[in-house]
């Protein structure tokens, strides 16, 4: 047990309990559907797979891990953020939960990457990667990440304070020990570097598609349309609660003294963590906009339950098929008459 005189401004968070207990509740409904039907079409709709679908399925995995650890953080929150399940699984959960948030981070920046290389940079030789190679990649980032978050087993977080048993990674400290000091430095680099990489790999993307006069392709337009939807996934998820913890740790080193400024940021904080646990539901979203097999085989698969009309699909494609012969036919033409001036 953590010593109650080690922590700052320590409080029992029962207000933001409240909202957080319904707000998890409903997305871990909506993400075990989202990433069910995933792992429905992963393995048993696509036949083909590439060393994108690898990473994505990776994004999965680190879903599962969320939907696996979340229940007995919604029982927490219900009974007022009162963990009753013990110090070890305390660490086994938190230690779950932020191999949920590296995991995602990790992946989406590497499916990020992987499209500015197919686009930007095509000849590359990451881009002649085997299946087989992207597995191991995958199986050492895992191994990897794993190493970045044991040190929760390291230092106890569970501690009693007014009749609650609080489990935290993120309480605070008069004094960080290493392993804080590890994990906490780890929340704000995976959210920085990521960050800084995916939108470089956007920017690069638009900008290239702009100079060559390739933006109004169709494939060109979808992997622009991929990037911005990672982004969109990542700044929704993961920067409200870097802004919070930031904005935590700068109340504290500021006024020292001052626990009423500093509460409700620890509050705001830790009411953030809904929107962190929102990526098991955004990211069905990355396979579809990712992956144009995996978003034929999820329409294909609604279709036969009757959740889904290919009517209106077809349709679409008919278009952008006929506007294609179009241009097509016109670039023909004027080719043609250049031709006849000659």
């Amino acid at each position: 047990m953590i010593n109650i005189s080690d922590m700052y401004c320590l409080t029992v968070q029962t207000n933001v309990s409240l909202i957080l207990a319904p707000v998890l509740s409903v997305e871990i409904i909506i993400g075990l559907a989202g990433n069910g039907i995933a792992l429905w079409i992963f393995f048993l709709r696509m036949k083909f797979w590439k060393p994108s679908t690898v990473y994505l399925l990776c994004l999965v995995v680190a879903d599962l891990l969320l939907m696996i650890s979340l229940p007995f953080r919604i029982d927490n929150y219900f009974r007022g953020e009162h963990w009753i399940f013990g110090d070890k699984f305390c660490k086994v959960n938190l230690f779950m939960l932020a191999m949920n948030r590296t995991a995602s981070i990790v992946f989406l920046t590497v499916v990020a990457i992987d499209r500015y290389l197919k686009v930007v940079h095509p000849h590359h030789r990451l881009n002649m990667v085997s299946l087989q190679a992207a597995v191991i990649i995958a199986i050492t980032i895992w191994l990897v990440l794993v190493l970045m978050n044991s040190h929760v087993f390291s230092t106890s977080l569970l501690f009693e304070y007014k009749n609650h048993s609080l489990c935290r990674s993120y309480s605070s400290y008069n004094k960080l020990n290493v392993a804080m000091m590890w994990h906490y430095g780890i929340f704000f680099m995976e959210v920085v570097l990521p960050l800084c990489v995916i939108l470089f790999c956007t920017f690069n993307i638009i900008a290239k598609l702009h100079r060559r006069k390739m933006h109004t392709n169709p494939k060109v337009r979808r992997a622009v349309a991929a990037l911005i939807i990672i982004v969109l996934v990542f700044i929704i998820c993961f920067v409200p609660c870097f802004v919070a913890g930031l904005a935590a740790m700068l109340i504290k080193y500021k006024y020292p003294n001052d626990c009423e400024a500093f509460t409700p940021a620890t509050e705001w904080f830790h009411g953030s963590l809904g929107f962190t646990y929102l990526n098991s539901v955004l990211d069905p979203l990355v396979y579809c906009f990712t992956n144009p097999t995996f978003k034929k085989a999820c329409t294909k698969a609604l279709s036969s339950l009757g959740l889904w009309s290919l009517e209106s699909e077809n349709n679409e494609q008919d278009s952008r098929d006929s506007v294609l012969k179009e241009r097509r036919a016109t670039l023909q033409l004027e080719h043609n008459q250049v031709n006849s001036f000659k």
